[in-house]
């Protein structure tokens, strides 16, 4: 689920991921907030597509804030390619007790006797494009977009 949030008063992009095993912070939202790093034993992480980055640093106690809440926990620093944050299930148990509603994108939960809601983005709609369609488009003129291609046979 995509959620956003602050850093240091900066907007961020998180992604909160059940199927991490830790929690991540880009190395260049770490540089420009100027949040305090250490090194640490290099961790060899193996994203969605198959890459494998390392993290050699962390940073302990980060604190953000999603939804005029202010969270805290430490981070490995990654090269990050889409997400500013990554939590994972590191800090997907913390809050105990969890109720995801993933047709609405909310997680609702009870931290500090408190109950928060975190809404998250919606996502784009994919559409299936054949390779006529994808030609014509292609020679349109000019033109940002955004495309994920999948073989399907």
């Amino acid at each position: 689920m995509r959620v956003h949030g602050l850093v240091k008063k900066q907007k961020v992009v998180i992604l909160i991921d059940t199927g991490s095993a830790h929690n991540f912070l880009n190395q260049e939202v770490a540089k420009r907030t100027g949040v305090e790093t250490v090194a640490t034993d290099p961790l060899t992480v193996f994203v969605v597509d198959g890459t494998k980055m390392t993290s050699s640093a962390a940073c302990k106690g980060f604190k953000w804030e999603m939804e005029e809440v202010v969270f805290q926990t430490d981070m490995r620093v990654l090269e990050l390619k889409v997400y500013d944050m990554v939590l994972g299930i590191q800090w997907s148990a913390t809050p105990g007790p969890v109720k995801w509603d993933f047709k609405n994108l909310n997680m609702d939960f009870t931290l500090n006797n408190r109950r928060h809601v975190l809404r998250g983005g919606k996502q784009g709609k994919s559409k299936l494009v054949d390779a006529k369609h994808m030609k014509n488009l292609l020679q349109k003129k000019p033109q940002g977009f955004v495309a994920h291609i999948y073989v399907i046979e």
